[in-house]
């Protein structure tokens, strides 16, 4: 079946880069970036120390079962895990993340719903800053994807540097990360607890393709949700101190 995207007559990608800029120039319009400058001076870590312990210690602990995981993940068929790759595989384009996300904030704008203006901002701003610390770290760790056969312990290889081998490049995984980062957001803003346990299923989902895909060892997505997570509870608490006004 054809892509949506392939129909258009531009470039996907540059269309999102489009609406992107169009999404920062509306928040600093309506003040969401008004006291960037001193939430950054009071910022620390302290009050995440939970996540910035446990997200590595989970990473670690998994990656010693990588590659059994990533066999039992690989061989189900008919299974209900099998059912949430394919779902996966309709989330884990950047593009689609990036455009659901902004077509959602103009959708409250326009219907000057506040609720829906700041939760899609937010989901917005926390996939900026996720994907580009999930980016950095690729280029940190240069860990050898699953396809590329040197097994689950290859870190540090230069090629993902010197040749930009994106077969070096696994960890974290990017559209885990995207996902995840706008889906915590939303999870630590809403109450309603039935949505919470859906939107958790979106990184999920996005995690079992991408593994099942061999593009990501089952701790890179693990990774990838801890980064999603810890940026999104920065941006709300970033939104929940009365540090942004909007007009």
């Amino acid at each position: 079946m054809l892509n949506f995207w392939d129909k258009l007559p531009m470039d996907p990608r540059a269309l999102a880069v489009v609406f992107i800029t169009l999404t920062l120039y509306m928040g600093a319009r309506l003040g969401y970036f008004s006291k960037v400058v001193s939430f950054a001076k009071s910022f620390s870590l302290r009050p995440y120390r939970t996540i910035l312990i446990a997200v590595p210690l989970c990473v670690i602990a998994v990656t010693f079962i990588d590659t059994v995981l990533l066999q039992y993940i690989q061989v189900q068929e008919g299974s209900f895990l099998r059912k949430m790759t394919s779902w996966g595989q309709l989330l884990n384009k950047n593009v689609e993340a990036w455009l659901g996300v902004i077509l959602i904030f103009f959708t409250g704008r326009l219907l000057s719903h506040k609720g829906i203006e700041q939760a899609s901002f937010g989901a917005f701003v926390s996939m900026a800053l996720a994907g580009l610390t999930s980016h950095l770290m690729k280029f940190i760790f240069l860990r050898a994807r699953p396809y590329s056969g040197v097994g689950p312990y290859a870190f540090f290889r230069m090629e993902g540097i010197t040749e930009n081998a994106h077969a070096f490049q696994s960890l974290p995984s990017g559209d885990v990360t995207l996902v995840g980062a706008a889906a915590c957001f939303v999870f630590l803003t809403i109450k309603t607890w039935y949505l919470r346990c859906l939107l958790l299923l979106l990184p999920f989902a996005v995690a079992l393709e991408r593994v099942y895909a061999d593009k990501h060892w089952p701790s890179d997505t693990v990774a990838s949700v801890g980064i999603g997570f810890l940026v999104a509870a920065i941006v709300r608490d970033y939104f929940a101190s009365g540090s942004t006004s909007r007009t």
